[in-house]
């Protein structure tokens, strides 16, 4: 429904006369090709006549998509009755197209791949590319998101090879949107960030436009909300060159999520109704029914729930009579969900959010099974069903942990570093380029010169300095890199033990008065026992199980101090000192808070001698035994079955301390051995791993004056050997030690 109360009647009038040209101007189209089309007996004309028609009738207000798929369909046939051979690439793809505003998913992508297969073999490699990357998007509407991504790698391989710069782009755009469904954020920022650069020497356009949107939403899911706002501008002033009113909208929407965040809920509702009426000015009512629900939400965080509800129950019909894909009916059960939560309608909040939760599981959309599993934690504490309750609890809190740990920031800084790297690379390109050209002149120059000798040592003596400088500027750009690696990782672990210290220290507070309280509780129970017993014996077993839970509690209490003490291990700050290095007591707080990534199809066998008189950097340390053994569980994840075992194994000599970590997993090719410490290598796919885990831990060995070492046999496993001085022997040539002995 359109709000046209800040309409001026007269603006409101020029639309409808506007709209009644449009129409009249659509009608006048499809009866003239319908009149073609019945008039011909040419088979060509009357192919293209019916693919025109086609597109008319999809494009006319409002659409008409059963007249749209007929008339393609009828392309289709003709074109093939009579072999033309463009035609049928083309029609196959109207077809596609058809059945997609239809709503059916499969039928789409089977066709968008014959328009393919008939594109490749009339060697129009720019139409196979883009029907390629149509049937991939077509697959993640569907919620394939495994078919989707092979076909869009496909789709930019096939770009790629032929230098088509938008398919490139476009292809990006997408697979940056998967990841950003799955809540992939770092994956995400990758793929977005580089269809930008793709996107932006194109020159504006609906997909640059599209792209910056995307970025702007990733930083609004992680709370980085100016440089958000400012991908936002970017693609608003992209969208006015270009006059695209649903981009438009699309920022407008943005913007207001945006307010909403800061709690400038006018502000917001002035940014999603401006959305709203831009919508309506191209007659795009899902995303009119978006726009109502994004009203709801705002008017919800304002306090208002009535009106939150009328506004989300208006979006929700909407988009039902639409038949929207599921991810947008996703967001429109939970917002209902939590608005009756806030009407004390807790039978409807319940239903809701119950329909936003399977969903959500269905699609792996991690955010919204952590908000709906949360909504439906309280609403069931509210309701008195506890069990049920302590359920979505568990749930929240396994999902909630796993979408906002602190590996979300060090991605996010890792890609944030590799993008200055290539901005680096790029200004040694251009100075290659300065040098060549520098070359070319003096060569041209060379042919005016009067004297050849003293011309020739000349272009001789400048192309060795030039050299000279190439070669300098190599090796200090390496030299600048590797800095930049080690530089950066070691203010991320100081950063995250100064977190984990943190975190470790609030649960330590609260944990002691839940102790307390347990304490306190059980002396008042037995208090009450003994009080109501001789009266009621009936009510020993309600003692009985109130005890029960008591213990319970008590057990959640002791383990979680177990947890925050290996956090504190862990975490401890080296402050640049040596100081003595536990090995057991640091390994087992190593291997608590690795045991979800290390699961029950890993075996860890740990055999530690005694070992006396042995300094380390704590902090640094730690972190080069998680990555061994990090790196240990995934080469065992990738046998068939996926189990295995990992030994560490601690003793030292007379001069020396050896810590080994041996695994049974996949092992390491001969061809590759050599690498595996280089700056940025990596055996893992794409988005796993980043190359630098093993070639910093080596340079934290060095540190230690030692060596890591490894001997592997593809298939069989790897062992790792960390040799390190023990402190006698490197106390003589270090002074800073002395002093902290």
């Amino acid at each position: 429904m359109t709000v046209i109360n800040s309409w001026s009647k007269i603006t409101f009038i020029a639309l409808l006369v506007g709209h009644s040209i449009v129409t009249y101007g659509q009608k006048s189209v499809i009866d003239s090709l319908r009149n073609q089309l019945s008039n011909s007996s040419e088979p060509r004309i009357q192919a293209q006549t019916s693919l025109s028609l086609s597109n008319a009738y999809f494009r006319s207000t409002p659409p008409n998509n059963d007249s749209a798929l007929y008339f393609a369909r009828s392309s289709l046939e003709h074109s093939i009755n009579n072999n033309i051979d463009t035609l049928i690439a083309k029609s196959y793809s109207q077809v596609a197209h058809m059945f997609f505003a239809k709503r059916d998913y499969i039928s789409s992508v089977e066709n968008h791949l014959k328009s393919a297969t008939e594109f490749k073999r009339l060697n129009d490699m720019i139409g196979y590319a883009r029907e390629i990357k149509e049937a991939g998007y077509t697959a993640y509407i569907k919620s394939d998101n495994q078919q989707a991504l092979e076909l869009l790698e496909r789709s930019f391989l096939v770009s790629d090879s032929i230098g088509y710069l938008k398919g490139k782009a476009n292809c990006y755009t997408h697979i940056g949107t998967i990841y950003l469904s799955e809540s992939n954020f770092p994956q995400a920022l990758s793929y977005l960030l580089k269809s930008a650069e793709f996107h932006e020497e194109i020159g504006p356009s609906t997909g640059l436009s599209n792209c910056y949107t995307k970025i702007s939403n990733l930083y609004f899911e992680i709370g980085a909300y100016d440089e958000g706002s400012r991908y936002s501008q970017k693609s608003l002033e992209v969208n006015n060159s270009i006059n695209n009113k649903r981009g438009m909208a699309i920022d407008n929407e943005l913007l207001a999520i945006l307010h909403s965040k800061k709690a400038n809920y006018d502000s917001a509702l002035h940014f999603i109704e401006q959305a709203y009426r831009l919508n309506g000015q191209v007659s795009n009512i899902e995303g009119q029914a978006a726009n109502l629900n994004r009203m709801g939400t705002i008017l919800l965080l304002q306090g208002e729930p009535q009106k939150a509800y009328e506004k989300a129950k208006m979006g929700l019909k909407m988009r039902s009579d639409l038949n929207v894909n599921p991810r947008a009916m996703t967001y429109s059960y939970f917002t209902m969900a939590d608005i009756y939560y806030h009407l004390d309608s807790t039978d409807m909040a319940v239903s809701f959010a119950q329909r936003a939760y399977e969903q959500s599981i269905q699609l792996n959309l991690q955010s919204y099974i952590v908000s709906s599993s949360n909504l439906l934690y309280n609403t069931y504490s509210k309701l008195g069903d506890y069990n049920k309750a302590f359920t979505y609890l568990e749930t929240y809190m396994a999902y909630k942990d796993s979408l906002f740990n602190e590996d979300l920031t060090k991605e996010i800084a890792k890609l944030e570093l590799r993008k200055d790297l290539q901005r680096l690379e790029q200004e040694a390109k251009y100075q290659q380029n300065q040098i060549a050209l520098l070359e070319r002149d003096q060569e041209i120059k060379q042919l005016w010169v009067l004297i050849l000798i003293i011309g020739f040592s000349l272009v001789l003596l400048v192309a060795f300095f030039l050299y000279y400088r190439f070669l300098h500027k190599s090796r200090a750009h390496r030299k600048l890199k590797e800095t930049q690696s080690q530089l950066v990782q070691a203010e991320k672990m100081s950063s995250l033990g100064q977190l984990t210290a943190g975190i470790a220290h609030e649960i330590n507070n609260p944990m002691n008065f839940v102790a307390g309280g347990v304490y306190s509780l059980r002396e008042y129970l037995k208090d009450l026992e003994n009080l109501v017993i001789p009266e009621d014996p009936e009510q020993g077993e309600n003692f009985e199980q109130m005890y029960a839970l008591l213990n319970s509690v008590q057990n959640g209490v002791d383990r979680t101090t177990q947890i925050v003490d290996h956090l504190r291990t862990y975490s401890r700050l080296d402050k640049g000192a040596l100081k003595a290095f536990d090995i057991e007591q640091n390994l087992q707080a190593t291997l608590t808070l690795l045991s979800h990534k290390i699961g029950s199809n890993v075996q860890v066998d740990v055999q530690i001698d005694k070992i006396e008189d042995f300094y380390a950097y704590g902090g640094r340390l730690n972190q080069v035994i998680t990555n061994l053994i990090s790196n240990a569980v995934d080469s065992i994840c990738e046998k068939t079955p996926p189990s295995g075992v990992i030994a560490i194994r601690a003793y030292q000599d007379e001069k020396f301390v050896f810590i080994e970590v041996e695994d049974d997993g996949i092992g390491i090719p001969q061809n590759t051995i050599n690498r595996i410490f280089d700056p940025f290598y990596t055996s893992k796919p794409v988005g796993s791993g980043t190359g630098l885990g093993l070639s910093i831990s080596k340079t934290i060995i060095q540190d230690h004056k030692g060596t890591l070492d490894v001997e592997s046999t593809e298939d069989l496993g790897t062992k790792f050997i960390l040799k390190m001085h023990r402190y006698l022997d490197w106390a003589k040539d270090s002074k800073t030690l002395l002093r902290n002995r």
